[in-house]
């Protein structure tokens, strides 16, 4: 569940560490492997975020969270 972000950048050791646990986390005995696509570039994420229809999604009264 998405709350909100700081602007600070998450440190790559740690970024690993939440990474790597996420891949081991249960998985309610679904099998399937999961992918997790990482962006840390601001740029990129507000390019993401136009993509996924971020600013409608704003447009109707809810905050930004793929660009922030």
């Amino acid at each position: 569940m998405v709350r909100r972000f700081t602007g600070d950048p998450v440190p790559e050791d740690r970024l690993a560490r939440i990474l790597d646990t996420g891949r081991r986390g249960p998985s309610a005995g679904n099998t399937q492997a999961c992918d997790f696509v990482v962006v840390t570039d601001a740029d990129r994420r507000g390019e993401i975020a136009a993509i996924a229809g971020e600013p409608d999604y704003v447009a109707r009264g809810f905050d930004p969270w793929l660009s922030s």
